[in-house]
């Protein structure tokens, strides 16, 4: 990366249940194309309070509670950048599992996705959007789902 490309900060949100599978989304602007849930860290915002908002935007639910957050971080390049001047977003993972009872209600959300599925780590990463998918192969490494 050279000195004048800027990557936005922000955070990846994976969830997964007592059965070891994680849970993905497809997106609402791609049909087929599945990702976390994952967006910016906003100024004055922590990484974690991003988590949070993230969830309640994107799936409609933020009842969950963090099981780890990654050391490092990844990063992706936008097929178009322009966001202030920013090429990509760089990631800091989150793992959580939602709170008992507690589910995505996408009639809550921002309208980012359209459905979603629970699924094994490795098996869930071929269908991520293309762009992402390296990055967030590496973000499940680093929360110790993929070796």
């Amino acid at each position: 990366m050279s000195d004048a490309e800027q990557y936005r900060a922000g955070i990846v949100a994976v969830i997964r249940n007592s059965q070891g599978h994680v849970l993905i989304f497809e997106r609402s602007d791609f049909a087929g194309s599945w990702q976390f849930p994952q967006g910016g860290i906003e100024p004055g915002e922590s990484a974690r309070d991003a988590f949070f908002r993230e969830l309640r935007e994107e799936i409609g639910c933020d009842r969950c509670r963090i099981l780890l957050e990654a050391a490092g971080s990844t990063r992706y390049r936008w097929r178009e950048p322009g966001r202030n001047g920013q090429v990509g977003q760089e990631h800091f993972w989150f793992l959580a599992e939602l709170d008992p009872g507690a589910e995505p209600d996408l009639g809550n959300s921002d309208g980012c996705f359209r459905a979603w599925k629970w699924g094994a780590p490795g098996e869930l990463l071929a269908l991520l959007f293309p762009d992402k998918r390296a990055a967030f192969g590496e973000g499940l490494r680093m929360l110790g789902l993929l070796p």
